[in-house]
């Protein structure tokens, strides 16, 4: 898989965080086997996205991460040819790699919405949801998001918070995404639900937002977290995201 992000030039330090942070969780990701991070100029660039800084923090997860620096191989085709060479290592590392059983309490699932129509609240997002009971309760770790599509339904959510602190972070999250849209002009609840739900029988804002809640299952919320950033624990956990479908 190549991933070609944004190089954060231009964009606050908050951002490239942001891009930081989703660069090293891809890379941490249990379905990848190894990465080559390719760059023209490892020691430019903002902080935040050093080369090596992303390294040394993928490779916390044990698996191996190489830097392919074109400027130190003396030219494109050169990298070219090292990164060939470091691939098909890396392929023939991950062929040795065998399945082994194990159980829900190793997983970490992150869920969203897709398209949500009249039938997500009662059938789609409850199934889901009942999942994530199942996978929490055994130990594992479980992810929602969509901070758009909890307005309306966010006074429900926070009573699930584990402390007064988490519930008040809901609340605040949901309210920004609102504050937001009005600094552009815009009510929140002109631009969703979309066009595609409005054709799929929802009606508000409000309506989808209660059918959508239903995802994250019955479980207390442990925190609310930053998109890309990292849980301090099992269980389930609200992501302060966008409704985009790049988000999960």
């Amino acid at each position: 898989t190549i991933l070609t992000p944004d190089s954060g030039s231009g964009r606050t330090s908050r951002d490239r965080e942001t891009i930081a942070r989703t660069l090293i969780g891809l890379g941490r990701n249990p379905n990848v086997a190894s990465v080559i991070i390719h760059t023209l100029s490892p020691g430019a660039g903002y902080p935040e996205l050093k080369p090596a800084r992303l390294a040394e923090e993928i490779a916390k997860s044990g698996k191996r991460v190489e830097i392919l620096d074109v400027t130190k191989e003396g030219s494109t085709f050169r990298a070219l040819e090292k990164g060939v060479q470091l691939a098909r290592e890396m392929v023939l590392e991950a062929s040795r790699i065998r399945r082994q059983p194990f159980d829900l309490s190793h997983l970490a699932v992150g869920v969203k919405c897709g398209h949500s129509d009249t039938t997500s609240g009662i059938a789609g997002n409850p199934v889901i949801g009942n999942l994530f009971d199942r996978i929490v309760a055994s130990g594992g770790t479980a992810f929602f998001g969509e901070t758009t599509e909890i307005i309306g339904a966010e006074h429900i959510l926070c009573q699930r918070g584990i402390n007064e602190a988490v519930s008040r972070k809901i609340l605040e999250a949901a309210a920004r995404i609102e504050a937001s849209a009005k600094a552009t002009g815009d009510d929140i609840r002109t631009v969703n639900p979309v066009p595609s739900n409005i054709a799929g029988g929802i009606s508000s804002l409000e309506e989808k937002s209660l059918g959508a809640i239903h995802k994250s299952g019955s479980a207390p919320v442990q925190d609310v977290l930053k998109y890309g950033e990292r849980p301090a624990g099992k269980g389930l956990y609200f992501v302060d995201n966008w409704m985009s479908m790049s988000s999960i």
